[in-house]
């Protein structure tokens, strides 16, 4: 019988390893935005932060290349240990039933939005919120357009990406805020230090520029990394169930709300309930 990755030893090590990491960078964080910046106790405290995070990575990289998924990662992209480990602490296969389970856990899933156009100069944007919103674009060096973002009428709701969510609360409801950061940061990999996934991104840049000639630039680059990202988080779901001994579903339709590791995740319209994968 195989063991449930998510109670062994070496995953729970891995876990805990990660949550102090991320814990004390948040810290060190918080005291290098402090407006004293020349007390000895500080610098003090800074310093040895910086020490434990150090010791921190090296422990976490240690456990990474020992977790069971380290090779399949290691074989697809020239991932830092540390961020591979940030990513493997927060997914749990045997909660997650499906392939979309990981990236809507990720914060990668899309919600109903609204298209707003510019009455000055043109620039569209996506909002959940359908009312006026001043254009932010810049026309200058310096300057904004300052006009007003207006509903586009007789346009159907849209699916946008979700926001970063700067309420730590408000964001366990709709995704997991470490899980986001994780996959975020190994989106970099993905990109730039692996052939594979290079390509997936390039290809679906290429798919972009004609599908919607409308958004910039920077909206089809972000675009394409989350489908890379996505794809990953598929291929690392059907490869960890594997390695774990459990049948794997076929992916389920697109659909606006559902199950993320056995808990219901929240989206505009349903109720709060908690987000977890353990």
């Amino acid at each position: 019988m195989v063991e449930p990755l998510s109670r062994s030893g070496a995953q729970d090590s891995l876990n805990a390893l990660v949550s102090a990491y991320v814990h004390t960078h948040q810290y060190r964080r918080a005291l290098e935005r402090t407006a004293v910046a020349d007390l000895p106790a500080l610098d003090q405290w800074r310093s040895s932060l910086s020490s434990m995070l150090t010791d921190l990575e090296q422990s976490i990289e240690v456990a990474v290349r020992n977790h069971v998924m380290w090779p399949w990662i290691a074989g697809r992209v020239d991932a830092n240990p540390v961020v591979a480990g940030r990513l493997l602490a927060r997914l749990n296969p045997t909660r997650a039933p499906t392939p979309s389970a990981f990236w809507r856990f990720c914060g990668l899933a899309t919600i109903p939005g609204f298209e707003l156009k510019c009455d000055r100069c043109g620039a569209v944007m996506h909002t959940t919120r359908v009312r006026p919103t001043a254009c932010t674009r810049m026309i200058g060096k310096g300057r904004r357009c300052g006009g007003a973002c207006l509903p586009v009428t007789g346009t159907r709701p849209k699916r946008i990406a979700q926001r970063w969510i700067t309420n730590p609360q408000a964001a366990r409801s709709a995704y997991d805020p470490d899980a986001r950061t994780a996959a975020y940061l190994i989106s970099h990999d993905l990109v730039a230090r692996s052939p594979h996934y290079a390509v997936v991104n390039r290809n679906e840049q290429e798919r972009l520029l004609t599908a919607r000639p409308s958004w910039s630039f920077q909206h089809r680059l972000r675009a394409a990394r989350r489908r890379t990202t996505k794809t990953f988080l598929v291929d690392l779901w059907l490869a960890w169930r594997g390695k774990a001994g459990l049948t794997n579903r076929p992916a389920e339709r697109r659909v606006t709300s559902g199950r993320i590791g056995g808990a219901q995740v929240r989206t505009p319209g349903s109720p709060d309930r908690k987000n977890t994968m353990f």
